[in-house]
C-alpha cells in the first residue's frame, strides 16, 4: 500500500516518482513507481493551464439588467461576479485570484510565509431568450430597445 499526497495544483500529466519502490525481481534492482495525475472533467468549470472558465447561463431580463451573478467555487464558496454593463453572447468576465492554485515546490519555511497564487476565472454568459413574446408585448419593447 503506498499513500500518495495529491497537492493543490497538480494538473493532467504531473507524474509522481517514487525510486526503486516499483516491482521487485530476484537479482534486479526495483523499478521506480510512477503515478501520473489525470483530471475528471467538471459539470461546470474547464480548466486550461491555471485559469478555469466558466459559462453562465442566464435569462434575456437578468443580461439586460446587468445584475450580480452568483456561482459555487470549486472549494464550494459563493463567489459573488459584478456586472456593470448590459450583457451579451461575447462578453468575458475575469476574475483575478479565482482559479487554480499554482503548484509550486517550496521547502517549510517558505510555505509559512508565502501566499498560494492562482490562476485566473473567466466567465462567459449563454443567454436564453424566450421562446415567444406576444405581439402586444413586442410593441412595447420597440419603446426603450433601440434598432441598433
Amino acid at each position: 500500500t503506498k499513500q500518495l499526497e495529491i497537492k493543490r495544483g497538480y494538473s493532467q500529466g504531473t507524474a509522481l516518482r517514487y525510486p526503486q519502490e516499483g516491482n521487485e525481481a530476484s537479482g534486479h534492482l526495483s523499478s521506480d513507481l510512477v503515478f501520473t495525475i489525470a483530471e475528471d472533467k467538471h459539470l461546470n468549470y474547464k480548466r486550461v493551464k491555471n485559469d478555469l472558465y466558466y459559462t453562465a447561463t442566464i435569462s434575456l431580463l437578468a443580461a439586460l439588467r446587468a445584475h450580480p451573478i452568483q456561482l459555487e467555487t470549486l472549494d464550494g464558496r459563493c463567489l459573488s461576479v459584478s456586472i456593470d454593463e448590459v450583457i451579451s453572447p461575447q462578453t468575458k468576465r475575469r476574475v483575478t485570484g479565482e482559479g487554480m492554485p499554482i503548484y509550486r515546490e517550496v521547502n517549510s519555511t517558505e510555505a509559512f510565509m508565502q501566499t498560494e497564487k492562482k490562476g485566473d476565472l473567466y466567465v462567459q454568459f449563454n443567454i436564453v431568450f424566450p421562446k415567444y413574446i406576444p405581439h402586444e408585448k413586442r410593441e412595447r419593447l420597440e419603446e426603450f430597445l433601440p434598432e441598433n
